[in-house]
């Protein structure tokens, strides 16, 4: 039985709504191939900051494609953790802060 020509892939892409699609492609295909085939980053460019992977490890646009492999489209993070933390503990505070000030008058 002769080796196929395709391999199979999935290409994945977390948004609202989540996309998720599996295609058949040439052996040798790379990752930014692979993902302007899917479609979903049509109008986008690597350099807007998206990053890709295979099964949650970081990995290059122009990485070879095996059987099997499960792209993973990351979205970009607009705000660090740490940060966004800080954030709501502030915002936690001055709402205490407000509803102090209005049980104090009233």
């Amino acid at each position: 039985m002769p080796d196929s020509p395709f391999i199979p892939i999935e290409v994945v892409y977390v948004t609202n709504p989540y996309q998720c699609l599996a295609l058949e492609v040439p052996v040798g295909t790379t990752i930014r191939q692979a993902i302007a085939q899917a479609g979903m980053l049509a109008g986008l460019s690597e350099a807007q900051c998206h990053k890709v992977g295979i099964f949650g490890e970081f990995k290059s646009w122009d990485l070879r494609l095996k059987a099997g492999d499960r792209i993973e489209i990351y979205s970009p993070i607009r705000q660090r953790a740490i940060e966004a933390r800080i954030e709501r503990v502030k915002q936690q505070r001055l709402n205490k802060r407000n509803r102090q000030a209005l049980k104090a008058h009233p």
